[in-house]
């Protein structure tokens, strides 16, 4: 095995552990887009519903900067991290669904959750 494919098995290996430790400490991961107006996360859905990937998504609509460059990432979280509608959809998801639109004082967000 050479020493790049090493590096990216190990790396797989920290993600899953990772992913393992969040869900025994009670903790969510989830991806979202963020725009400013309704009519924006009703376009949003309708690319995704024809098939548009959520990562190439969030990063050309998402209003939410640090998250877009990680094609909608917002890492692991707790209950009580986030605007309660917002964690209230992400628990009503299972891993890999994606929400209809979920509005927050900061806007209106798609959401995806993986874990």
């Amino acid at each position: 095995m050479s020493f790049s494919k090493d590096a990216g098995v190990l790396k797989d290996a920290q993600t899953n552990l990772q992913i393992v430790a969040s869900i025994q400490a009670g903790k969510l991961r989830a991806h979202h887009i963020l725009v400013r107006t309704e009519g924006e996360a009703q376009e949003v859905l309708q690319k995704l519903d024809a098939g548009e990937k959520f990562a190439a998504l969030a990063r050309t609509y998402s209003i939410d900067k640090s998250s877009a460059e990680q094609g909608g990432n917002l890492g692991f979280f707790s209950l009580g991290d986030m605007h309660p509608a917002f964690e209230e959809a992400v628990l009503k998801l299972k891993s890999g669904e994606i929400s209809r639109i979920v509005q927050t004082p900061m806007g209106y967000h798609v959401v995806m959750r993986v874990n």
